[in-house]
């Protein structure tokens, strides 16, 4: 019952997932920073140098996140241009590929076509006959008014070229 206040301290205990080395390094810290000894730090004591250094740290920070963020855009931008390359390489021989099929689908139709030009127009006109009566008609021994005109309906803007 003394007249001093009396100052009540617990003991500080060391997390399990902090070292021993830091959890010194800290209390120190600390220690120093608390220099009217209330086991506190108030304003006014972190003043200097750890502010400085907080104040500076977060600024690094931000200018790592910064850069890190520069530096992901520019891959990015990278790999779209990659990708770009890769797919306008893929997308030209995919064209080139479907060009050559149509040429050559191309080029067997006009040579097919081309034969049966030539057959058509090497025809005798006996040839040529049972060419028409076919196609009017088909297998029919005669060509008969309704098989004629089923074949002559579409064909009537043909009719003043017949020479007779």
């Amino acid at each position: 019952m003394g007249s001093s206040a009396s100052v009540m301290k617990s003991k500080l205990i060391k997390p399990d997932d902090c070292s021993q080395e830091n959890w010194k390094q800290i209390l120190r810290l600390f220690d120093r920073l608390d220099s009217d000894g209330t086991q506190s730090i108030e304003d006014g004591e972190l003043m200097g140098n750890i502010a400085i250094l907080h104040v500076d740290n977060n600024i690094k920070r931000l200018r790592d996140n910064k850069r890190a963020l520069v530096n992901k855009l520019e891959f990015a931008k990278e790999k779209i241009l990659s990708d770009l390359e890769i797919n306008i390489k893929k997308l030209r021989k995919e064209a080139e590929e479907s060009i050559k099929i149509l040429t050559d689908d191309n080029y067997k139709i006009t040579t097919g076509t081309d034969a049966s030009i030539a057959v058509l127009n090497n025809m005798t006109l006996e040839e040529k006959s049972q060419k028409i009566r076919k196609a009017i008609c088909g297998n029919k021994d005669c060509i008969e008014f309704w098989d004629f005109y089923n074949y002559m309906k579409t064909r009537t803007d043909d009719i003043p070229n017949i020479i007779w």
